[in-house]
């Protein structure tokens, strides 16, 4: 993998873009906007693409998903007669297929091989010459047997809870996997560390489309902050809340929470304990298109991300790059992804988890002038431009695949 730093214009001219089946656990989904990124970014490089998901979607996606919807194929459309016909049309990858299926816990072997059979038969009806899965559960699991069924490459993608709170046989799936792809440096060593020296381990950040993202060169209402994301623990709402309350009441800022989420309830109720309601709005949930727009009409975006109880954790969040690539000022954490993406010079850092510290962060955000923020900002759409877009994402991972 010596050549990945290299762009996909270095591929050899007469080589033609392998197809990609993307393995899913489920799409679309509304909230996991990286995977539709990646697939039209790979489309744009010239990759035939194709979604196959492991179950039918359980609510509406996001509308720039629904060309990729269209094309899609699903595991349930497929027959088990379908999926078993293909593991006999398919004798030579018997054996890599079932010591893989043997080997790994977390699926029984059975179900685990009838799977990977449908999705196997759902690639080669498309054409696919490797399987790409997001996430490092079921979905790797299967993109794994199914390639090796058919006798085609394949690669897996690690996140947030498949890698830090529930792995499932990661490590076997590192070394049978032809390459597997980490989202910050934080994960890549652990995937080294789990891997050893033989496995394929690639860090490829997720990229964002920069063409839906342009660049305003003004600022936004004083005094107001955003924040995005699902209400969980990791996302790190409770410090949020505990930091304003922390400011003098001349002094607070207003906050709209745009996201849905199991602490809702509970974050809704610490509002009112610390007598928020004036400042605090929840917005539910909004699709991309309403958020980038939105974006601009704000002081700065907050995303203090901080380890759960139970490990889950953010590593390479979209939301940050997203508003540093609109010009947004963004008040973060030294955590993860978010400490890679977001130096001194493009943002204001927190300590994960501490309140006072967030707190000390929106203070010195208040007292940051115009000129200066206007700096700061251009410095973080610098970076994003030079580090996440989602053509520099597709043309590392397109080198991957091409020179496997």
């Amino acid at each position: 993998m010596n050549a990945i730093c290299r762009g996909a214009q270095d591929l050899p001219a007469a080589a033609p873009l392998k197809s990609v089946g993307y393995v899913l656990p489920q799409f679309p989904v509304l909230t996991e906007t990286f995977v539709g990124v990646e697939m039209r970014a790979m489309q744009r490089l010239g990759h035939q693409v194709t979604p196959i998901s492991l179950s039918y979607p359980q609510q509406d996606g996001q509308p720039r998903d629904e060309a990729l919807a269209a094309g899609a194929l699903y595991v349930g459309d497929c027959s088990r007669r379908q999926g078993w016909f293909t593991w006999l049309k398919n004798l030579r990858g018997w054996g890599p297929s079932a010591r893989f299926a043997l080997g790994q816990d977390g699926i029984r072997a059975r179900s685990l091989l009838l799977q990977a059979a449908q999705v196997a038969a759902l690639a080669q009806h498309r054409g696919c010459r490797h399987l790409h899965a997001h996430f490092a559960l079921h979905s790797a699991a299967v993109a794994i047997a199914a390639a090796r069924l058919i006798g085609v490459s394949c690669s897996f993608v690690g996140h947030g809870f498949d890698v830090y709170v529930s792995p499932a046989d990661l490590r076997l799936k590192l070394s049978c996997a032809d390459f597997s792809v980490a989202v910050c440096g934080d994960m890549e060593r652990l995937f080294r560390s789990l891997a050893g020296g033989g496995a394929g381990i690639i860090n490829i950040p997720c990229g964002v489309e920069l063409d839906r993202l342009p660049y305003q060169h003004g600022l936004g209402a004083r005094g107001r902050l955003l924040f995005v994301g699902r209400l969980t623990e990791k996302k790190g709402l409770k410090h949020l809340l505990e930091a304003l309350a922390a400011m003098p009441s001349a002094e607070r800022l207003s906050l709209d929470i745009v996201g849905e989420g199991p602490l809702s309830s509970v974050l809704r109720e610490q509002v009112a304990s610390l007598g928020l309601q004036e400042q605090v709005s929840f917005l539910g949930g909004r699709e991309a298109e309403w958020i980038s727009a939105a974006m601009t009409r704000y002081h700065a975006l907050v995303a203090p991300f901080c380890e759960a109880p139970n490990g889950d954790r953010d590593t390479g969040p979209l939301v940050l790059k997203e508003a540093m690539a609109v010009g947004l000022p963004v008040v973060t954490t030294r955590f993860m992804g978010a400490a890679e993406i977001v130096r001194p010079d493009c943002g204001f850092l927190a300590a994960p988890g501490d309140s006072q510290s967030l707190a000390c962060a929106l203070q010195h955000l208040l007292d940051t002038s115009d000129r200066a923020l206007q700096k700061m900002v251009l410095n973080a759409r610098r970076r994003v431009v030079a580090e996440y877009s989602s053509v520099r994402q597709a043309r590392l991972l397109s080198l991957a695949i091409q020179e496997l």
